[in-house]
């Protein structure tokens, strides 16, 4: 079976299980060509590497109960959740949307968009299981979306005067270097 671009990544950080690992080593040996292929089609077209979902942050989407059955339509609310963290005063969140769904669009930092608006993670609510919860709305397309968050450190110098991405080149250096706490979640977003 044609492994994806995520496992192709996941075999290079040594984070596949075993059996599925040889596999995929055993698909490379058999295909060298299909592997170029594979990266071809799939494009990375942002300079935004955030983990896929189930690593880094442990972040999960739940839906409030009163909208358990319907689906998620834009302008819905999700709640994002993360476990509890003892540094939660010292970081702030950015919440970032990839524009068109997983491996298809680039990431965007969607908040804060001012100093003011970096809010530090323990202001955030927090469960009855101590996780904090943060509520997002749903925004077009309909389709599947991925959303990340990154626990940015409050002193991480950030040039708020800079435009678009250039505001965020401290931040990308730090997911680089893997000093900053980063999560993504998937949704399905059924029409409006």
């Amino acid at each position: 079976m044609r492994p994806s671009l995520t496992d192709l990544l996941l075999l290079e950080a040594g984070a596949l299980d075993p059996a599925q690992a040889a596999r995929t080593r055993a698909w490379l040996v058999a295909h060298p060509e299909d592997a170029v292929e594979l990266v071809d089609d799939e494009p990375i077209a942002s300079a935004w590497r955030l983990p896929p979902p189930g690593m880094g942050l442990g972040l999960r989407a739940g839906m409030p109960g009163v909208l358990a059955g319907e689906g998620l339509r834009p302008g819905d609310r999700v709640d994002l959740r993360l476990e509890a963290r003892p540094d939660a005063d010292r970081l702030g969140v950015v919440l970032l949307r990839q524009a068109q769904g997983p491996g298809a669009g680039p990431w965007a930092v969607e908040a804060p968009r001012s100093q003011a608006e970096l809010v530090p993670l323990s202001r955030y609510p927090r469960e009855a299981d101590g996780r904090h919860s943060l509520s997002v709305r749903v925004q077009p397309p309909a389709g599947r979306q991925r959303l990340g968050l990154a626990l940015v450190p409050l002193d991480l110098p950030i040039d708020w005067t800079a435009p678009g991405e250039a505001r965020w080149s401290a931040l990308l250096e730090a997911v680089r270097r893997g000093e900053v706490a980063v999560g993504t979640t998937d949704l399905t977003v059924g029409g409006g």
